[in-house]
């Protein structure tokens, strides 16, 4: 009787159906957003990054960390976001950010093409991140926008990021939708 119990208690486990989870540490910091689902939205109303996909408007990123309730942070040296077409003649950069400490009030260098230009970020907490403007002459009509971590930092012995930038939001308003 007991090993009947055994086999029966046995068999009932192999019916029990697996569920398989990809835990964090599996994706990597320069992966494609490869989602099955995709969040559609305009390149106006931008990139969040604290929704669990990016836009179906990028093909790649790359030096981003992963999502994290308020957005993401930066990881690395490079942040680099592809979009799967060329982005507007002239437009503007709206990006609501805060840096970590060790790259307050540093030039953060931004290219797209031949464009460059910089921003300076106070410290500021992830409530009261500020948004910041760049105004983008894009004549090589580029699909990149590159950013430079002037100092990114380890924050701990645990954490193995190297961060510099606290990504919320990233908008491109064309030049056009500007005058609206």
């Amino acid at each position: 009787m007991y090993y009947k119990s055994l086999v029966f208690v046995f068999l009932a486990f192999l019916m029990i159906p697996v569920q398989r989870t990809e835990s964090a540490d599996s994706k990597s910091k320069n992966t494609p957003p490869t989602s099955p689902d995709p969040y559609e939205i305009a390149l106006a109303d931008g990139i969040i990054f604290s929704n669990p996909d990016y836009p179906s408007f990028l093909e790649n990123v790359s030096g981003m960390s992963g999502r994290e309730a308020w957005g993401r942070w930066s990881d690395g040296k490079e942040v680099v976001f592809t979009f799967k077409k060329s982005l507007p003649a002239k437009f503007d950069l709206v990006l609501k950010a805060s840096v970590i400490s060790s790259n307050e009030n540093k030039p953060i260098p931004f290219k797209v093409g031949k464009w460059s230009g910089s921003l300076n970020m106070p410290v500021g907490s992830i409530d009261n991140a500020k948004e910041y403007r760049l105004h983008v002459n894009n004549s090589t009509k580029s699909k990149e926008i590159r950013i430079t971590i002037p100092n990114p930092v380890q924050p701990g012995t645990t954490d193995t990021r190297y961060l510099g930038i606290a990504f919320i939001t990233m908008k491109i308003i064309a030049a056009n939708q500007l005058l609206n």
